[in-house]
């Protein structure tokens, strides 16, 4: 006979019919998907303890990341498959200041994260396309690692952290200790052009028309009149030479 909770669960196979003397199931609720927590008590402590449910990450295929990006398509454990080339463009993502966005691995669409969050010294950002979901990890304490690439579905984790196997119970850890993350998945939106900044760059505004720039100053019309010259001033020595004449002619008359 199963204890209360725990009807469905298997442990190594065979039905969970004991614990430890002193512990007993204490509640059990879902954390995301198909994964929930059993959590127990120990009566005569007080204290607690919790199991992940799911036959999942134990099965999870884990690949070297070099085994992973020969540039061929790869086949994951649940029959979908890979394109070529996907994953050595998805491994190659490097986080910045805005909106983290990558190719899709399925369908090479671009997809924006719709959570990161830090779980220990683990950056997880989640993304969803229609009903896959996958992640991309980085190790913040081993920053020349590539992200760890992880599909849950698969179930298929690439990765060389050192601790790569420890990342789906560190995700479904987090879940746990936070319930928002639901509301903050249902609410994060999806990817826009505008997150290329596409729009947002002067150079690539277009130049105002001709038609709509304001009209250059009319230059002045000609006029239709012959414009009257000033008459040319008589030279000094000229007007000298005249007074020179006029003033002997005076003389000769006295």
């Amino acid at each position: 006979m199963t204890l209360p909770l725990l009807d469905d669960v298997k442990l190594d196979g065979f039905p969970v019919e004991q614990l430890y003397p002193g512990w007993a199931p204490l509640n059990r609720a879902p954390v995301a998907d198909d994964f929930s927590v059993v959590v127990f008590t120990e009566a005569s402590t007080s204290r607690q303890a919790c199991w992940w449910l799911e036959g999942y990450a134990p099965h999870t295929l884990l690949l070297p990341s070099g085994h992973a990006d020969s540039g061929e398509a790869l086949p994951c454990p649940n029959g979908r498959k890979i394109g070529a080339n996907r994953i050595t463009a998805l491994l190659a993502a490097q986080r910045g200041n805005g909106p983290l966005i990558v190719s899709s691995p399925f369908t090479a669409l671009p997809l924006l994260a719709q959570i990161t969050f830090e779980t220990g010294p683990l950056s997880v950002s989640r993304f969803q396309e229609a009903d896959t979901v996958f992640y991309l990890i980085w190790n913040n304490v081993l920053p020349a690692l590539r992200p760890s690439f992880y599909y849950p579905d698969a179930p298929l984790l690439i990765s060389d952290d050192p601790g790569g196997a420890m990342i789906p119970g560190m995700i479904l850890s987090w879940y746990a200790r936070h319930p928002e993350h639901a509301a903050l998945i249902r609410e994060a939106r999806p990817f826009r052009a505008e997150d290329f900044g596409v729009g947002q760059a002067s150079g690539l505004r277009p130049k105002p028309s001709d038609e709509n720039s304001p009209p250059p100053p009319a230059a002045p019309a000609p006029s239709p009149l012959p414009v009257e010259q000033p008459a040319s001033a008589t030279p000094p020595h000229a007007s000298r030479q005249g007074l020179k004449s006029r003033l002997k002619s005076l003389f000769g008359r006295l």
